[in-house]
């Protein structure tokens, strides 16, 4: 079910203005660049994820957040944010 998710991130960041919109509000602005080839990793981040976005009121639909991230791409230091 990552991989789902993963095409709903893509799909959000591939709509730049939408994204950039989304990322101002939720985000104070700041955004992660688009990174395909970075290593996959399963380390429990789709769950960390899942459980910030339940503190912040909003309801992840969890059987596509079940999964520990085994199919989703990874935003991480190897590639620069937009601060």
């Amino acid at each position: 079910m990552g991989k789902i998710v993963d095409i709903g991130v893509h799909t959000l960041i591939l709509d730049t203005p939408v994204y950039f919109a989304f990322c101002e509000v939720y985000n104070g602005g700041k955004y992660k660049h688009h990174a395909p080839l970075i290593e996959r990793r399963n380390d429990g981040l789709v769950i960390r994820t899942a459980d910030a976005l339940r503190e912040q009121d909003f309801v992840p639909d969890e059987e596509l957040w079940a999964m520990d991230g085994a199919d989703c791409s990874p935003c991480d230091n190897k590639v620069p944010d937009s601060h």
